[in-house]
Order: C-alpha cells, then sequence, then structure tokens
C-alpha cells in the first residue's frame, strides 16, 4: 500500500522532541493569569448506569470553591453541536444521538463527565469532586462484539440508533459501486487548552494545540 499525502504512512519530522526531553518544554498550565480558577471534571466510574446526586451543599461550601456545576446548570446550553455529520451511502443523514454538556441521570461509558467543579485551585476541585456523593445503579454492559451480537445484548440506547431491520436491508443490498473518494476524519488525542487574561485590553493567547489560530 502506498502511502498517502498526510495519512497513515507519511514520514514526519519530529522538532519538538529535544525541548521536552531536556525539561525545557512549556505547556499551557506553565502559564497563570491572576485570580484565575481552576477546573476538574468528575467522571463516571461505571460503563453504564443511572445515577444520581446527594446533597450538593457540602461540596459547595468547601474552601476555595467557586462553583459545582450539573446537568442543572447548563440544561439551558441544549446539547453539544455535532461539526462534522456524515451522509449515508444513499445520501440520507446518520443518525445523531443527544449529547448533552453533562448527563441528567443516564451514563453510557467509563469517564463520561457528569459534573464540572471550579475552585481556587486544583487540589480544592480535586478535593470538592471527592465529597460529592454520586449514586449509581449500573446496567448491563456489552464489552466484547461477541456479547454486543448476541440476542438480547444491552444496548447503548434504547431505541437503538439504528434498528436491526434498517442494518438487515443495508446488509442484504445488491452489491454496488462507488467511485474513488478519500473522505479521512482527523481527531487530535490531546486536549484544548487556552489561557488569556480577560481584564487587558489587549493581551496575549496561551493556546496549546497545534493548528494556527487567529484573535
Amino acid at each position: 500500500m502506498r502511502p498517502t499525502k498526510f495519512g497513515m504512512g507519511q514520514a514526519l519530522t519530529r522538532v519538538e522532541d529535544q525541548r521536552f526531553i531536556t525539561g525545557q518544554g512549556h505547556y499551557a498550565t506553565d502559564y497563570h493569569a491572576k485570580g484565575e480558577l481552576q477546573g476538574f471534571v468528575l467522571r463516571s466510574s461505571y460503563a453504564s448506569a443511572t445515577f444520581k446526586f446527594g446533597d450538593l451543599a457540602a461540596a459547595r461550601a468547601m474552601p476555595g470553591v467557586a462553583a459545582v456545576i450539573t446537568h442543572e446548570d447548563v440544561k439551558h446550553l441544549g446539547d453539544l453541536p455535532c461539526q462534522a455529520p456524515i451522509a449515508n451511502f444513499d445520501g440520507t443523514q446518520s443518525p445523531i444521538p443527544s449529547y448533552p454538556v453533562l448527563p441528567k441521570d443516564r451514563v453510557r461509558h467509563v469517564g463520561e463527565a457528569i459534573a464540572f467543579i471550579v475552585a481556587e485551585t486544583i487540589e480544592q476541585a480535586r478535593d470538592a469532586a471527592e465529597a460529592i456523593d454520586v449514586q449509581y445503579s449500573g446496567l448491563p454492559v456489552a464489552a466484547d462484539i461477541a456479547g454486543a451480537r448476541a440476542k438480547g445484548a444491552a444496548a447503548m440506547r434504547r431505541p437503538p440508533i439504528m434498528s436491526p431491520s434498517t442494518i438487515s436491508s443495508a446488509i442484504a443490498m445488491k452489491p454496488m459501486r462507488f467511485s474513488p473518494r478519500r473522505r479521512a476524519l482527523s481527531r487530535l488525542m490531546s486536549s484544548t487548552t487556552a489561557s488569556s487574561p480577560t481584564t487587558w485590553k489587549r493581551a496575549p493567547l496561551w493556546w496549546s494545540r497545534r493548528r494556527m489560530i487567529t484573535c
């Protein structure tokens, strides 16, 4: 297989290694504005479950804590938008499930964000997260392909995004010929971090991504 430009198999020259392995690398968290607050995400420890919070008053009253944010605080924002919808081969739109900023009472993967804590220091934010009482009720899960294909297997969503009849119909269709077309979607594994004073008329922006930005 020939390597594709900007794709798999393309050789890249690394230029950042020297400064990182010698302790000279710079990160967005190295820069702190005066009065800057820190955020910590409380994440689900269950792959599939319903959940509810206990009393949040104790966590909100802990030293340095500015806010404990849950679904109730952000539900007015609606769902996170899908920025890259993909059409099916027949031109119809692929189903787009609902993705709230923070879930109300249902998690669908380990690590799903359920609350956001803001405090003066990251340690205070973590302490507040540990003080939050989360009561989970675990649901069945399918942890491999065989389990997911089994009759009566656990589903992430009810009703499913695509019904079994729709999938069977697609598989049973006659062979089709497609014209060659490269369709690639890239997703960076690193998170996006930006830091900038908000009180300056013109302020520097520390940006952790490898893409250009204009402000």
